[in-house]
């Protein structure tokens, strides 16, 4: 994998961006995306990757490689490697850890959270979302049971459906 990187360009949306290559290192044609990080010339056919995908074949070969191990061999920024971590497109196996819970602090292999206080987050925001349905059926009911009150005059009825 070489490391020159002139022909190159910058995928992202923020400051950890990948190099994406355009242009094939042997003859110079194009890059044809093929999936995963993988690229092959149009003419050529030979295959080239971005960050992403020269940091998964690295992994292949080298499954318990530390965050640094893949910086040193592979040149893909530390940076970089650990936002593919945080945006699980690899999982970290080495031991150690480098990512931690941003609630409970526990040791994560990929994400923001672990997988406990992710479930405790998904709860409460289904509990709220329950809440708000509920308020807003029995607000409803109370509309419904004002309205027909005025339409009988004040007279309420045994045959009012919910």
């Amino acid at each position: 994998m070489s490391s020159d990187r002139r022909k190159t360009i910058l995928i992202g949306f923020t400051e950890d961006m990948y190099h994406v290559p355009i242009y094939c290192s042997k003859c110079g044609n194009v890059l044809v995306f093929k999936g995963g990080g993988t690229y092959e010339c149009e003419e050529c056919k030979s295959i080239e990757y971005d960050d992403w995908g020269i940091v998964r074949e690295y992994l292949y070969d080298h499954p318990n490689a530390s965050v640094l191990d893949i910086e040193n061999d592979t040149g893909v920024a530390r940076r970089t490697v650990t936002t593919m971590l945080r945006e699980g497109k690899i999982h970290s196996v080495s031991k150690g850890g480098i990512l931690h819970c941003k609630k409970c602090n526990k040791v994560i292999p990929y994400g923001h959270l672990c997988s406990e206080c992710e479930k405790a987050i998904h709860q409460g925001a289904e509990q709220v979302a329950r809440n708000e349905l509920l308020k807003k059926h029995q607000s409803e009911i109370h509309v419904n049971l004002a309205h027909k009150a005025n339409e009988d005059n004040g007279k309420m009825h045994s045959d009012i459906r919910f």
